[in-house]
């Protein structure tokens, strides 16, 4: 968390916009969504990350042999996309990622 946060800020945020539209999801429990003046917004008292689902596709894929649940080539554009967000912070300058 950033230190100018205030502690009781959340410490996930997404936000999606286009075509008139937006979407935030805050903390993975609050997701309001936004369309043409109109205003939808729902909550679940406990967080799903994701976390259990992730583990439980990656055991079945070991126990199947099936393919990786998150192929090799994701993974790696991520962490490059990752990689490059870091670049472009510290130089101030856009960074392209992708051959």
């Amino acid at each position: 968390m950033r230190r100018d946060c205030p502690p009781t800020a959340g410490k996930e945020r997404l936000e999606v916009l286009g075509d008139g539209a937006s979407a935030v999801l805050e903390d993975f429990r609050t997701l309001t969504l936004r369309r043409n003046g109109r205003v939808r917004k729902s909550r679940k008292l406990a967080q799903d990350k994701g976390h259990r689902a992730c583990v439980a596709a990656f055991i079945e894929a070991v126990r199947t042999g099936g393919p990786a649940p998150i192929p090799v080539e994701t993974l790696a554009a991520v962490t490059e996309a990752t990689f490059a967000a870091v670049d472009s912070l510290a130089t101030g300058e856009p960074v392209s990622v992708g051959s």
